[in-house]
């Protein structure tokens, strides 16, 4: 649909089939439709139902039984549930002639500018249609007024007190307009710099209706140009508002984050994201030609913090607490782009609270950082859509290229924010610097994308696809193992989608529930969708890339997506309530993230009691890896302090002195001659071992003439001392 035409009325009925027809006339050949925003006592809403059943164009009813924020309101309320991003604003009362919308819509077709305005101070424009030389005067001193507070912003509109222009809805942020009477254009006009043109039209005289300018209005108008001017225009009070809401979010979400983070035993990841930031940065780009590119700016980026605070837990697990912390706020102020503060605020609970969210909050992997990255690139891709200054798309461009080196996932994010452009029907030139943007970005990324496809092979943790693979999708990518939240999050949504509909269908003249949805669907669907399909689609025809976890990049689609279908079917509290039942499911698995042997291993335990029984000198033998998420070497990586005076047999290189993650370590079989010269070995294994998986090596220490003397089993860890002389002490 190429325009909306929204028009407020307000006990107009007389009028209401005379508009109609005359707008079905001149606006043949277009494709538009008529919204009517309604706040009658009268028969204006039957007026406009017996009118529309007789239009040649499609016209649509809204009343309003509640006219909050007047005029201005009812237009608002009409852009924001228009099917078309082109909004033409006229009154219902005649005085705005129909047959100038075709030659305002035909100026903005031209793609130049952001609102066209009807203006009765231009050409062969008049405004004889006010009623005396008395209101004559003090629209004109109204206009001089507000063109005296905003000579930038109204520089280009000699009319902002008019009623009838056509604005291009995705050029402001709705959300922060706060409409106290029916000068909305100023409002929009003061808010932010957009490109005005202007066309004469001549005021025609009222045929019936209340007139919306009173003393009351007057002096609301004088109160909304105070607060545009000395309240800040470029930051209105609701922004303000917004960044203070944020930050408490983050604030709060990064102290929730940070409780407990340091207990879990580090794991096989953390090992490797410890062994990577370590390094300097000529060793880190040695060792990423050969293995784990995909996390090489990871480990740059870490690299201060491993350098100063060594292998320590919180140190190295705080940043994914506070990138979590920072997409919380991200999250609700891109919710804040679509709906209220309420189902904004659930948007960004039911994010904190998700099973997914809480494991990467405790992980020090590049996982929460590259979920920041995605929903930020989606709040410029918002900003960019909306303005036409040239900083928003390259400014995506930039954060894409690093959101794609920092994690090459993120480029999956990217192409479907492409597809999100192709759906906004937005301005040619905004969604041409936009796709150049992101084309540039994944040139420019190819190089590491396609190091990254030769190094696939390496991924540990990865599903082949399978009949399993649902599960993995509905489940593991953003609950993890916590299959009672991922029922009730799904549910919810179900739920929300079937209640959308039943209102939808029960809406009668009342505002559709769906009506301005397009929008967020356009943004949050390929974000949530395309990267799974995608992922899941490549895996199924060649070796398998998926890895469910690596999907929480899409996550928070899925929260304001959830948030804002149960706004829209129900009221903005069920969002919060569905938030609060979903965060509340996940707290068995915040807790359960948050133990010693959450992640398998219990290195802190297991490398203190072995560096407390053993002598320096003494041998130590670890088991050779059966399971990569228990591999018992990496302890010396993790813990180097306990366990530099003993003397590891395998060593053969360090990792630090190869291109590879970990140590280089000789088999078992080759170190006979090493443990014949102990004379007292301790012997490292995992307790998921076997005794048929153990015997290679209890067999070596046999062989070398070792006897068992001691053994300490702890949850995830056994330690067994084997000596000479069994009976010394």
């Amino acid at each position: 649909m190429d325009l909306t035409i929204v028009v407020p009325t307000c006990n107009e009925s007389p009028n209401v089939a005379e508009l109609v027809a005359r707008l079905g006339e001149a606006c043949r050949g277009i494709d538009c439709e008529v919204v009517f925003v309604d706040d009658s006592t009268d028969d204006t809403p039957q007026a406009i139902e017996a009118a529309a059943a007789e239009a040649a164009l499609p016209v649509r009813l809204i009343h309003r039984e509640r006219p909050e924020g007047g005029l201005g309101g009812a237009v608002l309320h009409g852009i924001r549930a228009a099917r078309s991003d082109a909004c033409l604003v006229m009154d219902g009362d005649l005085q705005h002639p129909p047959e100038d919308v075709p030659r305002i819509h035909e100026r903005f077709r031209r793609g130049d500018v952001d609102v066209v305005v009807a203006s009765r101070y231009v050409g062969d424009g008049a405004a004889a249609g006010l009623a005396g030389r008395l209101r004559v005067g003090v629209s004109r001193l109204a206009t001089l007024l507000a063109r005296a507070l905003f000579p930038g912003r109204l520089r280009d509109c000699s009319d902002p007190m008019t009623g009838f222009f056509l604005v291009d809805r995705r050029r402001f942020d709705a959300a922060a307009l706060r409409p106290r009477g029916f000068k909305i254009l100023l409002e929009i006009l003061a808010r932010q710099q957009l490109r005005v043109a202007e066309v004469p039209f001549r005021f025609a005289e009222r045929r019936a209706g209340d007139s919306k300018a009173s003393l009351r209005q007057g002096a609301r108008f004088i109160g909304q140009v105070a607060a545009l001017r000395f309240g800040g225009s470029a930051r209105p009070a609701s922004a303000a508002a917004d960044t203070t809401i944020a930050a408490a979010l983050a604030l709060g979400s990064f102290l929730v984050a940070c409780l407990g983070i340091a207990v879990p035993s580090f794991w096989y990841d953390e090992a490797a994201t410890y062994s990577g930031a370590v390094r300097s940065p000529a060793e880190l780009w040695r060792m990423t030609g050969e293995v784990d590119a995909v996390h090489g700016l990871f480990y740059l980026l870490l690299h201060p913090i491993a350098a100063l605070a060594g292998p320590d837990p919180f140190a190295l697990r705080a940043p994914s607490a506070a990138a979590v912390a920072l997409t919380v706020a991200a999250v609700y102020l891109l919710a804040r782009r679509f709906g209220p503060r309420l189902p904004s605020c659930a948007a960004a609970l039911l994010f904190l609270g998700l099973a997914r969210t809480s494991w990467m909050e405790t992980e020090a992997r590049s996982f929460a950082l590259a979920t920041l990255v995605a929903t930020v690139l989606t709040l410029l891709l918002v900003r960019a859509l909306r303005s036409e200054r040239r900083g928003w798309p390259i400014a995506y461009g930039l954060l894409a290229l690093f959101g794609i080196h920092l994690y090459a996932f993120t480029a999956l994010v990217v192409a479907a924010h492409a597809a999100s452009v192709a759906m906004s029907g937005g301005a040619r030139r905004g969604r041409a610097a936009l796709w150049a943007a992101m084309a540039t970005a994944g040139v420019l990324s190819a190089p590491l994308l396609l190091e990254v496809v030769s190094q696939r092979s390496q991924l540990g943790g990865t599903f082949e696809i399978g009949a399993r693979t649902w599960l993995h999708v509905f489940v593991s990518e953003f609950f993890h193992r916590n299959v009672p939240q991922a029922i009730a999050a799904w549910a919810l949504l179900l739920v929300a989608v079937i209640g959308l509909a039943a209102r939808r269908a029960s809406a009668g003249t009342k505002l559709a529930p769906t009506a301005g949805i397009r929008p967020v669907l356009a943004l949050v669907l390929p974000w949530l969708i395309l990267p799974t399909a995608a992922v899941v689609v490549f895996s199924w025809i060649s070796p398998t890339i998926y890895q469910p976890r690596a999907l929480v990049v899409c996550a928070p689609a899925f929260c304001v997506l959830l948030a804002e279908l149960l706004r829209r079917a129900f009221r903005s509290w069920t969002s919060l309530a569905g938030a609060v039942l979903v965060a509340a499911l996940g707290i068995p698995s915040f807790l359960g993230y948050r133990e010693l042997t959450a992640k398998g291993a219990d290195w802190p335990l297991a490398s203190a009691e072995l560096a407390a029984r053993a002598e320096p000198g003494d041998a130590v033998l670890y088991s050779e890896p059966v399971d990569y998420r228990t591999w018992p070497s990496l302890m010396r990586v993790v813990h180097p302090d306990r366990l530099a005076a003993l003397d590891d047999v395998a060593l053969v290189t360090p990792y630090r002195e190869r291109p590879a993650l970990f140590d280089e370590r000789a088999p078992v079989g080759s170190l006979g001659p090493a443990l014949a010269a102990a004379d007292r070995v301790w012997y490292v294994s995992p307790t998921a071992l076997d005794d048929g998986q153990r015997a290679p090596d209890l067999a070596a220490l046999v062989a070398a003439g070792l006897e068992p003397a001691s053994v300490w089993e702890g949850p995830r860890t056994v330690i067994q001392e084997w000596r000479r002389d069994p009976g010394a002490t």
